[in-house]
């Protein structure tokens, strides 16, 4: 009988440190800032917001004017899992598409940067370039959002240059760069035949002349003239009038050359 009154107060103890012990769970789990599991994202993260997000496949426009046509396609990306590494690799892969063989190795005209811009679906498979714009539509997803004045697009050109000539710019498992594209949740559907026409944002392909490739062009034209040139003299010693006519023709003629170039650098 002694017992019971030590036994009572024993329980009472551990009754009320099991009580202590869960008010001290229920106040940690409480403070503000704490991570709670996946649920939470940090302020500047570029997880997705939601799982369906994570899982979800996103697709980008790209287009590239080719004469009076603009040639596109569409990449595909897959949530976070796709990195800006692949993103780079797989718009170089694209360009290359658009672009041609001939083109692509023999243009004087490469790869600058792309510009984030609106288009016009008008008509099957045809698209019209409208302007610089980013889109307000939910269907899209990029951050940040909203994205402020176009003058401070979400990649500047200097960095999408970077990164597409170089793979040191794009480490494996950051996809910070692709989560500032415009993604659309459903898949470009510009073969279809449909009435009216179709507001589309994405990326499209600026070009600018490669000093190296003019200067091989250079070289490869005016070749014939200067070994004509070189000919002559051999010939006729005190003709170097005669000799220039030629070199000096298709020099006059590549004038109109470098005109078109610069006409289209403006």
């Amino acid at each position: 009988m002694a017992n019971a009154p030590t036994e009572d107060h024993g329980s009472a103890g551990i009754g009320e440190g099991i009580r202590t012990s869960v008010d001290i769970t229920l106040q940690s789990a409480s403070i503000p800032g704490q991570d709670q599991g996946s649920n939470t994202t940090q302020e500047g993260s570029c997880k997705p917001d939601s799982a369906q997000e994570f899982r979800a496949k996103f697709f980008v426009l790209l287009g590239v004017k080719q004469n009076s046509r603009i040639d596109h396609t569409q990449l595909e990306t897959s949530g976070s899992t796709y990195s800006d590494s692949r993103f780079f690799n797989d718009l170089r892969e694209q360009y290359r598409s658009l672009r041609g063989f001939y083109r692509y190795w023999l243009s004087p005209f490469v790869f600058s940067h792309c510009s984030f811009v609106k288009y016009t679906r008008f008509y099957v498979n045809e698209l019209a370039h409208v302007g610089l714009n980013l889109p307000v539509d939910p269907a899209y997803v990029y951050r940040p959002r909203p994205p402020g004045p176009h003058e401070d697009p979400p990649i500047s050109a200097h960095e999408f240059n970077r990164r597409f000539y170089t793979t040191r710019c794009n480490p494996c498992g950051r996809s910070e760069a692709v989560a500032r594209i415009p993604k659309r949740s459903q898949r470009f559907q510009t073969n279809l035949h449909v009435n009216g026409r179709e507001d589309m944002w994405g990326l499209h392909v600026e070009l600018c002349p490669s000093f190296f490739r003019v200067l091989l062009w250079q070289i490869a034209i005016t070749a014939g003239g200067w070994a004509l040139m070189a000919w002559w003299l051999v010939h006729h010693k005190n003709d170097l009038q005669g000799a220039s006519v030629p070199i000096t023709i298709m020099m006059t003629a590549l004038m109109t050359l470098y005109v078109s170039l610069w006409e289209r650098m403006k």
